[in-house]
């Protein structure tokens, strides 16, 4: 179970690098022929959008009823369902009479990719350890994200646009399938009690 904790983290930064390395063509299937101005404009609403999340997100992953595995299931529900939407309805929704919705989908993953597991992933990486260990297993944590990431810049370049969804869905989907199976809720856990496991399991005890 430890060690699935690491790639929670690897499926959400093919989400979320896959996603902001080519936003500018996202951009201009948005508004082709866009200026660098245009492109810049829509890059900042984009960043506005993701901030307003990450602030909501600061706003409700100690409450209680919502905390952190809550906060993260439901992030990567509906990221990978509005990438999979964009994706199978690609040339749908890139026509001009839906451009707007594509445009407003887009923009709701951009929301929910940090109003979930943008916030989570790093979050509960630095608490689903004990302190022996933790500081090590944020690391693996970070890197396994860090080749999510890669694996995006380097895979995405050969796909178009539908497949670059499809797969940031498919992506989501599996870091759905690891938050649901395989991710504490540590809300209001006390990290001690980490150690304590941690302690019980090195003597063959169950907790």
């Amino acid at each position: 179970m430890v060690s699935v904790r690491f790639f929670h983290r690897c499926f959400w930064d093919v989400v979320f690098y896959g996603n902001k390395l080519f936003q500018s063509t996202f951009i201009q299937v948005l508004k082709p022929g866009a200026t660098i101005f245009e492109t810049m404009e829509y890059t900042l609403l984009n960043s506005c959008i993701a901030l307003v999340g990450y602030g909501c997100a600061a706003l409700v992953i100690d409450k209680p009823w919502m905390g952190r595995f809550r906060l993260q299931l439901l992030g990567f529900v509906l990221v990978t369902a509005a990438f999979m939407v964009c994706g199978y309805q690609y040339d749908r929704l890139t026509t001009d009479e839906n451009i707007e919705i594509f445009q407003i989908i887009y923009y709701i993953s951009t929301f929910f990719g940090q109003f979930g597991p943008n916030c989570t992933t790093f979050l509960v990486a630095g608490e689903a350890f004990p302190t022996e260990m933790r500081s090590t297993g944020h690391a693996i944590s970070a890197a396994c994200g860090k080749l999510g990431a890669l694996f995006a810049s380097v895979y995405f370049n050969q796909l178009n646009n539908a497949d670059i969804f499809k797969w940031c869905g498919y992506s989501g989907l599996l870091g759905l399938v690891c938050t649901i199976f395989f991710v504490p809720d540590l809300t209001t856990l006390d990290l001690t009690e980490m150690d304590v496991q941690w302690k019980l399991a090195q003597e063959g005890h169950s907790y």
